[in-house]
């Protein structure tokens, strides 16, 4: 998959006419990552903006007092994009993401993908609801995990800027 033909077919970049897509495209640098390789890694700085081109990575968490708890999140394709996060809240990477096959990545930096946010509300609404489609879907693996046979509910209190729904 082009460059070109990965921005048309991202739901967040396909709003987006042939001219804004070029000048995002002269703002990216490709990557490649061979299998194992750790693309991004929990609790480190953000710098960039991942758009998959060709390959298959996961998304893992680390959790316990030594992050030994090892969760996999999501496993990710050509089109699907990952590291905004951290770019949009200036905090720290979220997860790991490495790569299961060879991948090829291309990388916004942080400051041209809130250039971009900022020049193009469209892809600042696609990238809300991809963010809100994401939350859904770990709304819903929290809700299995607590009603699995032997597990009490748990509760969690949102912290001011927080929203429950």
């Amino acid at each position: 998959m082009t460059l070109e033909e990965a921005l048309a077919a991202s739901p967040l970049f396909a709003p987006l006419d042939h001219h804004d897509r070029e000048r995002i495209i002269w703002r990216m640098m490709i990557s490649r990552f061979d299998p194992g390789a750790v693309i991004v890694r929990q609790g480190d700085t953000a710098s960039a903006f991942y758009l998959i081109l060709s390959g298959e990575v996961e998304v893992t968490h680390s959790a316990g007092a030594d992050g030994s708890v090892l969760t996999s999140l999501a496993t990710l394709g050509p089109g699907d994009v990952f590291g905004e996060m951290a770019l949009l809240d200036d905090g720290t990477r979220s997860s790991s993401v490495t790569a299961s096959t060879p991948t090829r990545c291309a990388l916004l930096s942080r400051w041209d993908f809130r250039e971009e946010l900022r020049r193009s509300p469209e892809v600042a609404i696609r990238l809300l609801a991809i963010l809100s489609r994401r939350i859904r879907l770990l709304d819903e693996r929290l809700a299995h995990q607590a009603a699995a046979p032997g597990r009490t509910g748990t509760s969690y209190r949102y912290g001011a800027g927080r929203s429950a729904s």
